[in-house]
Protein backbone atom coordinates (compact mmCIF):
# COMPACT_ATOMS: atom_id res chain seq x y z
CA UNK A 1 0.00 0.00 0.00
CA UNK A 2 2.84 2.39 0.84
CA UNK A 3 4.41 1.62 -2.53
CA UNK A 4 1.22 2.61 -4.34
CA UNK A 5 0.88 5.81 -2.37
CA UNK A 6 4.47 6.74 -3.20
CA UNK A 7 3.81 6.30 -6.90
CA UNK A 8 0.69 8.45 -6.69
CA UNK A 9 2.54 11.16 -4.78
CA UNK A 10 5.39 11.23 -7.27
CA UNK A 11 2.97 11.32 -10.19
CA UNK A 12 1.14 14.30 -8.69
CA UNK A 13 4.44 16.03 -7.96
CA UNK A 14 5.68 15.57 -11.52
CA UNK A 15 2.36 16.79 -12.90
CA UNK A 16 2.48 19.88 -10.70
CA UNK A 17 6.07 20.62 -11.73
CA UNK A 18 5.17 20.32 -15.40
CA UNK A 19 2.52 23.00 -14.91
CA UNK A 20 4.77 25.65 -13.35
CA UNK A 21 5.02 28.96 -15.19
CA UNK A 22 7.21 32.00 -14.67
CA UNK A 23 4.65 34.65 -15.61
CA UNK A 24 1.28 32.89 -15.37
CA UNK A 25 -0.95 30.82 -13.14
CA UNK A 26 -2.97 27.92 -14.49
CA UNK A 27 -6.69 28.02 -13.78
CA UNK A 28 -9.80 26.48 -15.26
CA UNK A 29 -13.43 27.23 -15.94
CA UNK A 30 -16.56 25.48 -17.17
CA UNK A 31 -18.90 27.19 -19.60
CA UNK A 32 -22.46 26.02 -20.18
CA UNK A 33 -23.47 25.08 -23.69
CA UNK A 34 -26.30 22.74 -24.62
CA UNK A 35 -25.11 22.29 -28.19
CA UNK A 36 -21.52 21.24 -27.43
CA UNK A 37 -22.45 19.32 -24.25
CA UNK A 38 -23.51 20.17 -20.69
CA UNK A 39 -20.22 21.91 -19.94
CA UNK A 40 -17.14 22.87 -21.88
CA UNK A 41 -14.05 22.66 -19.69
CA UNK A 42 -11.36 25.22 -20.49
CA UNK A 43 -7.88 25.70 -19.14
CA UNK A 44 -7.02 29.32 -18.43
CA UNK A 45 -3.58 30.83 -18.32
CA UNK A 46 -3.83 34.02 -16.25
CA UNK A 47 -1.06 36.56 -15.60
CA UNK A 48 0.48 36.13 -12.15
CA UNK A 49 -0.21 39.80 -11.53
CA UNK A 50 -3.90 39.36 -12.41
CA UNK A 51 -5.23 39.73 -8.84
CA UNK A 52 -2.99 42.71 -8.09
CA UNK A 53 -3.55 44.45 -11.41
CA UNK A 54 -5.71 47.51 -11.87
CA UNK A 55 -9.22 46.58 -12.97
CA UNK A 56 -8.89 49.15 -15.73
CA UNK A 57 -6.26 47.03 -17.46
CA UNK A 58 -7.15 45.14 -20.63
CA UNK A 59 -5.28 41.95 -21.47
CA UNK A 60 -4.94 40.52 -24.99
CA UNK A 61 -7.05 37.38 -25.33
CA UNK A 62 -5.58 34.28 -26.99
CA UNK A 63 -7.98 31.50 -27.96
CA UNK A 64 -5.80 28.40 -28.30
CA UNK A 65 -7.27 25.30 -29.94
CA UNK A 66 -6.46 21.64 -29.34
CA UNK A 67 -6.37 21.67 -25.55
CA UNK A 68 -7.31 17.98 -25.71
CA UNK A 69 -3.77 17.20 -26.91
CA UNK A 70 -2.18 17.53 -23.47
CA UNK A 71 1.52 17.52 -24.38
CA UNK A 72 1.23 19.74 -27.44
CA UNK A 73 -1.02 22.20 -25.63
CA UNK A 74 1.23 22.36 -22.57
CA UNK A 75 4.24 23.03 -24.81
CA UNK A 76 2.40 25.94 -26.42
CA UNK A 77 1.52 27.36 -23.00
CA UNK A 78 5.18 27.13 -22.00
CA UNK A 79 6.14 28.99 -25.20
CA UNK A 80 3.75 31.81 -24.32
CA UNK A 81 5.22 31.91 -20.82
CA UNK A 82 8.80 32.16 -22.13
CA UNK A 83 7.93 34.91 -24.62
CA UNK A 84 6.14 36.90 -21.91
CA UNK A 85 9.00 36.47 -19.45
CA UNK A 86 11.44 37.94 -21.96
CA UNK A 87 9.08 40.83 -22.83
CA UNK A 88 8.59 39.59 -26.41
CA UNK A 89 4.86 39.84 -25.82
CA UNK A 90 2.51 41.34 -23.22
CA UNK A 91 0.80 39.42 -20.46
CA UNK A 92 -2.28 37.77 -21.98
CA UNK A 93 -5.29 35.74 -20.94
CA UNK A 94 -5.04 32.38 -22.71
CA UNK A 95 -8.09 30.13 -23.08
CA UNK A 96 -7.72 26.53 -24.20
CA UNK A 97 -10.37 25.01 -26.48
CA UNK A 98 -10.78 21.21 -26.22
CA UNK A 99 -12.58 19.42 -29.03
CA UNK A 100 -13.28 15.71 -28.88
CA UNK A 101 -13.09 13.67 -32.13
CA UNK A 102 -16.82 13.58 -32.81
CA UNK A 103 -16.93 17.39 -32.59
CA UNK A 104 -13.71 18.01 -34.55
CA UNK A 105 -14.78 16.00 -37.59
CA UNK A 106 -17.94 18.08 -37.91
CA UNK A 107 -15.97 21.31 -38.33
CA UNK A 108 -15.39 20.63 -42.01
CA UNK A 109 -18.71 18.94 -42.68
CA UNK A 110 -21.81 20.53 -44.13
CA UNK A 111 -23.87 17.93 -42.27
CA UNK A 112 -25.77 18.96 -39.17
CA UNK A 113 -24.14 18.34 -35.80
CA UNK A 114 -26.93 16.07 -34.55
CA UNK A 115 -30.51 15.23 -35.48
CA UNK A 116 -31.68 17.63 -32.78
CA UNK A 117 -29.27 20.43 -33.66
CA UNK A 118 -29.75 21.36 -37.29
CA UNK A 119 -26.47 23.27 -37.65
CA UNK A 120 -23.02 22.34 -38.86
CA UNK A 121 -20.24 21.86 -36.33
CA UNK A 122 -18.52 25.03 -37.59
CA UNK A 123 -21.70 27.06 -37.07
CA UNK A 124 -22.20 25.70 -33.55
CA UNK A 125 -18.60 26.36 -32.51
CA UNK A 126 -18.72 29.81 -34.08
CA UNK A 127 -21.82 30.72 -32.06
CA UNK A 128 -20.32 29.32 -28.87
CA UNK A 129 -17.10 31.30 -29.27
CA UNK A 130 -18.62 34.60 -30.36
CA UNK A 131 -21.80 34.66 -28.28
CA UNK A 132 -20.83 32.77 -25.12
CA UNK A 133 -17.16 32.13 -24.40
CA UNK A 134 -15.37 35.24 -25.67
CA UNK A 135 -17.85 37.72 -24.11
CA UNK A 136 -17.61 35.83 -20.79
CA UNK A 137 -13.79 35.86 -20.77
CA UNK A 138 -13.67 39.51 -21.79
CA UNK A 139 -16.03 40.46 -18.98
CA UNK A 140 -14.68 38.26 -16.18
CA UNK A 141 -10.96 38.53 -16.90
CA UNK A 142 -10.51 42.05 -18.35
CA UNK A 143 -9.50 40.49 -21.66
CA UNK A 144 -10.54 43.34 -23.95
CA UNK A 145 -7.20 43.74 -25.69
CA UNK A 146 -6.44 42.27 -29.12
CA UNK A 147 -8.35 39.06 -29.90
CA UNK A 148 -6.04 36.32 -31.22
CA UNK A 149 -7.27 32.88 -32.33
CA UNK A 150 -4.86 30.05 -33.14
CA UNK A 151 -5.68 26.64 -34.65
CA UNK A 152 -3.90 23.65 -36.12
CA UNK A 153 -4.97 21.20 -38.83
CA UNK A 154 -8.75 20.85 -38.59
CA UNK A 155 -9.06 23.83 -36.25
CA UNK A 156 -6.77 25.75 -38.62
CA UNK A 157 -9.42 25.16 -41.27
CA UNK A 158 -11.83 26.73 -38.78
CA UNK A 159 -9.67 29.87 -38.58
CA UNK A 160 -10.24 30.39 -42.30
CA UNK A 161 -13.95 30.11 -41.53
CA UNK A 162 -13.54 32.78 -38.84
CA UNK A 163 -11.55 35.04 -41.17
CA UNK A 164 -14.47 35.02 -43.60
CA UNK A 165 -17.12 35.64 -40.94
CA UNK A 166 -15.41 37.71 -38.26
CA UNK A 167 -12.12 38.98 -39.68
CA UNK A 168 -13.24 42.52 -38.88
CA UNK A 169 -13.43 41.92 -35.10
CA UNK A 170 -10.46 39.53 -34.70
CA UNK A 171 -7.01 41.09 -34.63
CA UNK A 172 -4.86 38.04 -35.50
CA UNK A 173 -5.38 34.44 -36.67
CA UNK A 174 -2.90 31.58 -36.58
CA UNK A 175 -3.55 28.98 -39.30
CA UNK A 176 -1.02 26.19 -38.89
CA UNK A 177 -1.16 23.14 -41.20
CA UNK A 178 -4.57 24.25 -42.43
CA UNK A 179 -6.48 23.12 -45.47
CA UNK A 180 -9.53 24.08 -47.53
CA UNK A 181 -12.76 22.13 -47.85
CA UNK A 182 -16.40 22.60 -48.86
CA UNK A 183 -17.28 26.28 -49.23
CA UNK A 184 -14.07 27.55 -47.58
CA UNK A 185 -11.52 28.01 -50.38
CA UNK A 186 -8.35 30.02 -50.91
CA UNK A 187 -10.32 32.33 -53.17
CA UNK A 188 -13.23 32.81 -50.76
CA UNK A 189 -10.92 33.67 -47.84
CA UNK A 190 -8.84 36.04 -49.95
CA UNK A 191 -12.00 37.72 -51.28
CA UNK A 192 -13.27 38.27 -47.73
CA UNK A 193 -9.98 39.93 -46.81
CA UNK A 194 -9.96 42.08 -49.94
CA UNK A 195 -13.52 43.27 -49.31
CA UNK A 196 -12.56 44.84 -45.98
CA UNK A 197 -10.49 47.94 -45.31
CA UNK A 198 -6.98 46.83 -44.44
CA UNK A 199 -7.29 48.17 -40.88
CA UNK A 200 -10.44 46.10 -40.32
CA UNK A 201 -9.09 42.70 -41.32
CA UNK A 202 -7.38 40.19 -39.06
CA UNK A 203 -3.68 39.63 -39.61
CA UNK A 204 -3.34 36.00 -40.71
CA UNK A 205 -0.30 33.81 -40.07
CA UNK A 206 -0.16 30.66 -42.20
CA UNK A 207 2.37 27.85 -41.98
CA UNK A 208 2.99 24.23 -42.97
CA UNK A 209 5.87 21.80 -42.82
CA UNK A 210 7.84 20.56 -45.79
CA UNK A 211 7.76 16.84 -44.91
CA UNK A 212 5.70 14.28 -46.83
CA UNK A 213 3.31 14.15 -43.88
CA UNK A 214 2.61 17.84 -44.40
CA UNK A 215 2.25 17.67 -48.18
CA UNK A 216 -1.54 18.29 -48.22
CA UNK A 217 -1.27 21.27 -45.89
CA UNK A 218 1.77 22.66 -47.68
CA UNK A 219 -0.12 22.56 -51.00
CA UNK A 220 -3.04 24.42 -49.40
CA UNK A 221 -0.66 27.10 -48.12
CA UNK A 222 0.90 27.43 -51.57
CA UNK A 223 -2.56 27.62 -53.16
CA UNK A 224 -3.47 30.55 -50.93
CA UNK A 225 -0.16 32.22 -51.72
CA UNK A 226 -0.78 31.69 -55.44
CA UNK A 227 -4.25 33.28 -55.24
CA UNK A 228 -2.75 36.28 -53.47
CA UNK A 229 0.10 36.69 -55.94
CA UNK A 230 -2.29 36.49 -58.86
CA UNK A 231 -3.65 39.83 -57.67
CA UNK A 232 -1.51 42.95 -57.92
CA UNK A 233 -2.98 44.30 -54.66
CA UNK A 234 -1.56 41.80 -52.16
CA UNK A 235 -2.65 42.67 -48.63
CA UNK A 236 0.28 43.32 -46.29
CA UNK A 237 -1.35 41.51 -43.38
CA UNK A 238 -0.84 37.88 -44.42
CA UNK A 239 2.37 36.04 -43.53
CA UNK A 240 3.59 32.61 -44.63
CA UNK A 241 6.11 30.31 -43.02
CA UNK A 242 7.62 27.12 -44.45
CA UNK A 243 8.56 24.79 -41.62
CA UNK A 244 11.58 23.02 -43.06
CA UNK A 245 11.63 19.32 -42.10
CA UNK A 246 8.70 19.82 -39.71
CA UNK A 247 6.07 17.12 -39.32
CA UNK A 248 2.39 17.69 -38.68
CA UNK A 249 2.43 18.04 -34.89
CA UNK A 250 5.83 19.73 -34.79
CA UNK A 251 4.53 22.45 -37.08
CA UNK A 252 2.10 23.65 -34.40
CA UNK A 253 4.73 23.94 -31.69
CA UNK A 254 7.22 25.69 -33.98
CA UNK A 255 4.72 28.06 -35.60
CA UNK A 256 3.11 29.48 -32.46
CA UNK A 257 6.24 31.30 -31.16
CA UNK A 258 6.99 32.49 -34.71
CA UNK A 259 3.54 34.05 -34.96
CA UNK A 260 3.47 35.65 -31.51
CA UNK A 261 7.03 36.99 -31.80
CA UNK A 262 6.19 38.57 -35.15
CA UNK A 263 2.76 39.86 -34.17
CA UNK A 264 4.03 41.51 -30.98
CA UNK A 265 7.28 42.77 -32.51
CA UNK A 266 6.16 46.41 -32.33
CA UNK A 267 5.50 45.82 -28.65
CA UNK A 268 8.84 44.15 -27.91
CA UNK A 269 10.75 46.80 -29.86
CA UNK A 270 9.73 49.37 -27.24
CA UNK A 271 11.94 47.87 -24.54
CA UNK A 272 14.75 47.20 -27.02
CA UNK A 273 14.70 50.80 -28.21
CA UNK A 274 14.57 52.24 -24.71
CA UNK A 275 17.37 50.22 -23.16
CA UNK A 276 19.70 50.73 -26.13
CA UNK A 277 18.84 54.31 -27.14
CA UNK A 278 16.08 56.30 -25.49
CA UNK A 279 17.23 55.96 -21.88
CA UNK A 280 20.27 57.97 -22.97
CA UNK A 281 18.20 60.54 -24.88
CA UNK A 282 15.45 61.34 -22.37
CA UNK A 283 15.24 61.99 -18.64
CA UNK A 284 12.61 62.91 -16.05
CA UNK A 285 9.16 64.02 -17.30
CA UNK A 286 10.29 64.10 -20.94
CA UNK A 287 11.30 60.44 -20.69
CA UNK A 288 7.99 59.33 -19.21
CA UNK A 289 5.98 61.34 -21.74
CA UNK A 290 7.95 59.79 -24.60
CA UNK A 291 7.34 56.31 -23.17
CA UNK A 292 3.60 56.98 -22.90
CA UNK A 293 3.63 58.15 -26.52
CA UNK A 294 5.29 54.88 -27.57
CA UNK A 295 2.65 52.87 -25.72
CA UNK A 296 -0.14 54.90 -27.35
CA UNK A 297 1.32 54.28 -30.80
CA UNK A 298 1.23 50.56 -30.05
CA UNK A 299 -2.40 50.83 -28.98
CA UNK A 300 -3.18 52.46 -32.32
CA UNK A 301 -1.31 49.76 -34.21
CA UNK A 302 -2.99 46.86 -32.40
CA UNK A 303 -6.44 48.54 -32.52
CA UNK A 304 -6.87 47.73 -28.82
CA UNK A 305 -5.11 48.87 -25.68
CA UNK A 306 -1.71 47.29 -25.13
CA UNK A 307 -0.23 48.14 -21.76
CA UNK A 308 3.41 47.79 -20.72
CA UNK A 309 4.61 44.56 -19.20
CA UNK A 310 5.98 44.88 -15.61
CA UNK A 311 9.33 43.92 -17.16
CA UNK A 312 9.19 47.03 -19.36
CA UNK A 313 8.74 49.42 -16.47
CA UNK A 314 11.03 47.65 -14.03
CA UNK A 315 13.86 47.32 -16.58
CA UNK A 316 13.72 50.96 -17.63
CA UNK A 317 13.43 52.16 -14.03
CA UNK A 318 16.40 49.97 -13.08
CA UNK A 319 18.45 51.45 -15.91
CA UNK A 320 17.91 54.98 -14.61
CA UNK A 321 18.51 53.91 -11.01
CA UNK A 322 21.80 52.19 -11.92
CA UNK A 323 22.91 55.42 -13.60
CA UNK A 324 22.12 57.48 -10.49
CA UNK A 325 18.88 59.03 -11.83
CA UNK A 326 16.39 58.20 -9.07
CA UNK A 327 14.01 60.96 -10.19
CA UNK A 328 13.31 59.38 -13.59
CA UNK A 329 13.38 55.93 -12.00
CA UNK A 330 10.59 56.82 -9.56
CA UNK A 331 8.54 58.55 -12.27
CA UNK A 332 8.43 55.26 -14.18
CA UNK A 333 7.61 53.28 -11.05
CA UNK A 334 4.78 55.69 -10.21
CA UNK A 335 3.45 55.24 -13.75
CA UNK A 336 3.70 51.48 -13.35
CA UNK A 337 1.56 51.55 -10.20
CA UNK A 338 -1.35 52.76 -12.31
CA UNK A 339 -1.43 49.26 -13.80
CA UNK A 340 0.22 47.19 -11.06
CA UNK A 341 -0.61 49.00 -7.80
CA UNK A 342 0.36 46.12 -5.53
CA UNK A 343 3.49 44.90 -7.27
CA UNK A 344 6.42 45.01 -4.88
CA UNK A 345 8.82 45.96 -7.70
CA UNK A 346 6.73 49.05 -8.50
CA UNK A 347 7.17 50.70 -5.10
CA UNK A 348 9.37 53.88 -4.88
CA UNK A 349 13.13 53.37 -4.66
Amino acid sequence: MKFVLLIVFNTITLFACSQRFAMYNLDSMACMTNELGANQYHQLLLPQSFDSTSKAQNFPLIILFDQQNYYTHNYNLQSIDILTMHAQMPQCVVVGIPLQPEKRWKLTSTDTLTAEIQKSGADVLDEYLMQVLIPKIQKDYHANGPLIIIGHSRTAYFTYFLQERHGDIIQALGTFSGFFENEITATSVYTAIQNRPINESAIQYISAGTTQEEETYFKAMKAFNFVMNADSTIPPNIYFREGFHEGHMTSYNMSLPWMLTHYFSNYSFILDEWLLNKCEQFTEAEALNQFKKDIQENTTYYKKEIIPNPVHIYSIASHYYNNGDTTTCNLFLSYGRQYYPNEADMQPW
